[in-house]
This record gives structure tokens, C-alpha cells and sequence, in this order.
């Protein structure tokens, strides 16, 4: 299942179904500055874990424009990078859980469904261990009780995502 908008792209932010496939126009506009988000992951994803709440929504954000438009190619170069990141999917994990505001909530789940996605990262199964290594799974339960629908759908892809690794 791919996500099919991203919370910041003020789209409709439920889960697409399965099989769904991006629009195919990308809000980061050209290759080129699709290219230059994409060597810019590194530094999104370092930021998630930042004491600045300014920063970390601004690095959420990008990092959500980016995923919006990552398939193939892209997607892998994407997961790669997020999972190489110094801490970036315990950060990403670790906003779900340290959080009760939808609006960081949102994002952070949106990101997860979709780098756990075979459709957009053919290599997802490697981020889906690291998100089981880093206790995702206790932090994603609690989403399903919130009062946003939209955090509780986010939360249903990102384990719907998740569960077709054996490991989880």
C-alpha cells in the first residue's frame, strides 16, 4: 500500500489501497530537484532527532515531499539513505511515540507506511528490521486509539506496510 498524499502536501492525507499508484506529477517540480532532495536525505533525517521543534517539522516536511515522488530507483536511494542515517528511522519511531500532537504524528507515520512500502523501495524489507529492531511496533499500537482519523489511518498503513515482513 502506498500512501497516497503526504500530511503536508494539504491533499488528502488517508491511505490510498493497495495497488495504488502516485499521480505521477511530482510537487518537487524537475529531476534535477528531485535529485538534489534526494542527496539532502541524509541531513533531513539527522534533523528528526533534533531538539528544535522548528527543524524537526521542517525536516519531516521535506522528507514527506520527497517520499510523495520516490519510486524505483529513487525510492531505493531514498530508503538508503534514510536507513543510513545516523538515527533516522529510531528518530522517525521515536516521534511517534514522544508525541500526542497529530500534526508531528501525521508525518512521521506517513513516512513510515511509505519507506516500508515494496512499491516505493524495492529494499523495504531492510527498513522494516530496522524499524523492528528499534521498537516500532510498541510505538505504533498506541496510534490506533487516537481521536485523529487520520493519525489511526496512517498508523493502519504503516502496519499493514509492516506485517509483510515475517520478522514483524
Amino acid at each position: 500500500m502506498i500512501v497516497s498524499s503526504s500530511p503536508s502536501s494539504g491533499g488528502s492525507s488517508s491511505p490510498g489501497t493497495s495497488g495504488s499508484t502516485s499521480t505521477g506529477s511530482s510537487s518537487t517540480g524537475s529531476a534535477s530537484q528531485q535529485a538534489v532532495l534526494l542527496s539532502a536525505v541524509p541531513l533531513f533525517a539527522s534533523l528528526l532527532g533534533s531538539s528544535n521543534p522548528a527543524h524537526r517539522d521542517e525536516a519531516l516536511a521535506l522528507l514527506c515531499e520527497v517520499t510523495s515522488s520516490a519510486f524505483g530507483e529513487d525510492g531505493a536511494l531514498l530508503g538508503s539513505a534514510v536507513r543510513e542515517a545516523p538515527g533516522g528511522l529510531e528518530a522517525l519511531s521515536w516521534l511517534i511515540a514522544t508525541t500526542e500532537e497529530p500534526e508531528v504524528q501525521k508525518p512521521s507515520l506517513y513516512l513510515v507506511a511509505n519507506l516500508a512500502s515494496d512499491a516505493v523501495d524495492p529494499h523495504s524489507h531492510l527498513t522494516k528490521r530496522a524499524l523492528h529492531a528499534c521498537g516500532c511496533e510498541r510505538r505504533l499500537l498506541p496510534c490506533l486509539d487516537s481521536y485523529d482519523n487520520e493519525v489511526v489511518s496512517y498508523a493502519c498503513a504503516s502496519l499493514q506496510n509492516l506485517s509483510t515482513d515475517p520478522g514483524w
